[in-house]
């Protein structure tokens, strides 16, 4: 009954906190049904040991232990307990999952014939948060589970007394120890999982020698730096079939075996190991029977073995890194767009003919490649029948060359990725072969053409193809492509008109044409998730003086966020306020209309007051549409104590037949018979005096906060938004 992590540090942090309520937001809603005995009721003793464990049980959320009562005699019949049918003895004590809290009573150990005891994902602790040594007395047992535990101290020798133990998973633990020998005193032991304890460590793992059953072993996570014979002692376990050691600060995989013994190894993990080695010089590319390999972060380098090739069990090749996006956002400018990668962790080439590799699943090797052929890379993925490859990344490896029409051949794709790389040409006709293909990323090349065979594409949701060359308009039939949630062409040539087709995209939340040479109207179907195409030339990709507005609240006040949401207490309450008005100001954006007029931001300052005076445009009354930056203003009360006065709310709508081209200077008065009805914007106010204050160098003032965490800040959003005033009809600005 496994948790995820995520949910179970929920639970630690709620114990710490004595806030045991949180539990019931990370618990499951399965019912946990309790085991039954064929017959007879269970031992008396036994019976006494369960209440006895139960009442050192502080907190139950589920109320799991609803059914141990005195007053029920059949505690076979109890949640979570098995009895033998023969014996009656309790054989199985599980109670896994059910984030139950207190002490493990050593009243279990009347539980003589116990043979499976899990306690994985509860807060149930020995004497000074660890394993109680009594556990090594359970003699019977085949079956420990105590993961997600959160244990400390130490791993009890005592554990190597359990001769009959078959499943040992001590992993997500905060042991600060070393790896007890004994448990090579295991000889029955088929799965042992110490993994994700950092804290672990060992000089010496020659004890798993003698596991000769040994299946399943992952160590990840545990320090191994100072063993050099690591290889040598895993060989001679040649029962294993499943072998993860990432993390271990192994130092090299540069090993010869003059025998090899694993011929059952199925999976493999060495991932981020500092090997620095060739990668042709490593044990285990003669392990024909591998179907995993996971080689990430592991800094080999050179030319893949031919042997690579022979691997024909491979389902899964793993050899990237992980990889960090930037992007910079400077007010008045257009976006930048900057790769950076977080290392240049792995440095191979890969000229290996894997045409065999019929049962080649996935194919990961972001930013491990130092150079490469695309064109060559693509002839020589497997040639077969029934094409199982469905995962392609080969993300920042200095790749050229065109893609090859046999791209069209690899059919069962349903991820391709081949973004930051040099590749020139056309995207292939033959891309509309692939049928099951759901993302697309060919974003940062020098591709040309966007051939119309991408619409045949239909099982698409994500198309990223910016930062290219692209030419020629979008293809005209992308509407096919019914189940595209992202679409993103921008940073290109694209010329033409928005094919009214995406209006049959219902999915679509997000579509970015900018900074491309698109004419005409944006199709209302899709006009409020297209992103605004700053410094295109068609008239129905300019930005709106709100869409300006929006840009310029949002990096004026996204400093001040970044250090609200790292504050705790009363200081939520500000966070929350500011994605309120970042989300109702960035819908401003969204109204599908004619060119509106643009404020002159590249005269705005640091404080906002070269945006003094500029209005929206005009706004009839009576529209679905309320204006949402005066829905937010009552919270400005509570936040700066009362200083501002609030006006009254309307309902407006964009009025596309009073919008103006052209107003130079931007900002200007409006008379109020000349507008006849209502017009609403916020501007800065040059006369109340205030400027807005920088982040970080502003103090608190006695008087409208208090001084405690987060006062500062508070401070400085009143600065910032008491620098704000309402424009009415008629009003004089500026």
């Amino acid at each position: 009954m496994h948790q995820s992590p995520a949910l179970f540090v929920l639970l630690l942090m709620a114990a710490a906190a004595a806030n045991w309520s949180c539990f019931f937001l990370v618990t499951d809603a399965r019912q946990l049904e309790p085991a039954h005995a064929a017959g007879g009721s269970c031992i008396g003793r036994e019976r006494d040991a369960l209440l006895a464990l139960k009442q050192d049980i502080s907190y139950d959320p589920e109320d799991y232990l609803g059914s141990w009562q005195s007053g029920r005699q059949d505690c076979c019949r109890w949640a979570g307990i098995m009895c033998s049918n023969t014996t009656g003895h309790v054989i199985q004590l599980d109670l896994g999952g059910t984030h139950l809290v207190g002490q493990i009573s050593p009243s279990l150990l009347s539980l003589e014939q116990l043979e499976y005891l899990s306690l994985d994902y509860t807060v149930l602790t020995g004497p000074n948060g660890g394993v109680p040594e009594f556990f090594g007395s359970f003699k019977n047992l085949r079956h420990l589970d105590l993961s997600y535990m959160g244990l400390v101290g130490t791993l009890p020798p005592q554990l190597g007394n359990l001769s009959k133990l078959e499943y040992l998973d001590l992993s997500f633990t905060n042991f600060n120890c070393t790896i007890p020998p004994q448990l090579g005193n295991l000889s029955k032991l088929e799965y042992l999982d110490l993994s994700s304890s950092r804290r672990m460590y060992s000089t010496d793992i020659s004890w798993l020698t003698r596991l000769p059953l040994l299946l399943h072993l992952d160590m990840s996570g545990a320090n191994l730096s100072s063993i050099v014979d690591w290889a040598l002692v895993v060989n001679i376990i040649s029962s294993l079939e499943y072998l993860r050691l990432s993390g271990c600060s192994l130092s090299s995989a540069n090993r010869s075996l003059t025998h090899l013994n694993l011929t059952n190894l199925q999976y493999l993990d060495l991932s981020t190991n500092n090997f620095g080695h060739p990668i042709a010089s490593a044990w285990f590319w003669n392990v024909t029977s591998i179907t995993e390999l996971y080689l990430t972060e592991t800094s080999l380098y050179g030319p893949f073995p031919n042997s690579l090739g022979n691997m024909t069990s491979l389902r899964v090749l793993c050899f990237g890194c992980e990889l960090a996006s930037l992007r910079e956002l400077s007010l008045g400018s257009d976006p930048e767009y900057v790769y950076q990668a977080t290392i240049t962790c792995n440095a191979a080439t890969m000229t290996v003919d894997l045409t065999n590799l019929c049962d080649l699943e996935t194919l990961w090797l972001d930013a491990s490649l130092s150079s490469g052929n695309i064109t060559k890379f693509i002839e020589n993925l497997p040639h077969c029948p029934s094409n199982r490859l469905k995962y392609l990344s080969l993300k920042s490896n200095n790749m050229i060359g065109i893609m090859a029409d046999r791209l069209g051949q690899l059919t069962s794709l349903t991820m391709l990725c081949l973004s930051y790389n040099n590749i020139t040409g056309s995207i292939p006709l033959s891309i509309g072969n692939l049928s099951n293909l759901g993302f697309l990323d060919f974003s940062n090349n020098h591709l040309t053409t966007i051939p119309q065979e991408l619409a045949n594409c239909t099982s698409l949701k994500n198309i990223h193809l910016s930062n290219n060359n692209l030419i020629g308009p979008i293809p005209l039939g992308i509407g096919s492509c019914t189940r595209l949630e992202y679409l993103d062409l921008s940073y290109n040539s694209i010329i033409g008109a928005i094919p009214l087709g995406l209006g049959k995209c219902t999915r679509l939340d997000s579509i970015d044409l900018s900074n491309n040479h698109l004419t005409g109207p944006i199709p209302l179907e899709i006009a409020s998730v297209v992103s605004a195409p700053v410094g295109s030339s068609a008239s129905a990709v300019r930005q709106s003086p709100l869409e300006k507005q929006a840009e310029f609240f949002e990096v004026a006040v996204h400093p001040l966020h970044e250090a609200v949401a790292s504050l705790h207490g009363w200081m939520l309450a500000i966070g929350g306020f500011l994605e309120r008005a970042k989300a109702v100001l960035g819908r401003l954006s969204r109204t599908p209309a004619d060119p509106l007029v643009p404020p002159d931001v590249g005269k705005v300052g640091t404080s906002g007051a070269g945006l003094h005076g500029c209005f929206s445009p005009r706004a009839r009354v009576c529209s679905e549409i309320k204006a949402p930056v005066m829905q937010i203003m009552p919270e400005l009360l509570e936040l700066c104590g009362g200083v501002l006065t609030l006006p009254p709310v309307e309902e407006v709508r964009p009025d596309s037949r009073e919008f103006s081209d052209v107003v130079s200077p931007p900002c200007q008065a409006l008379a109020s018979e000349k507008c006849g009805v209502a017009d609403a914007a916020v501007s800065p106010s040059p006369e109340s005096g205030r400027q807005a204050v920088p982040f970080g160098d502003g103090v608190a003032k006695s008087g409208l906060l208090p001084t405690v965490p987060g006062a500062v800040v508070a401070r400085e959003v009143c600065d910032f938004l008491a620098t704000l005033v309402v424009a009415y009809p008629g009003s004089a600005v500026g």
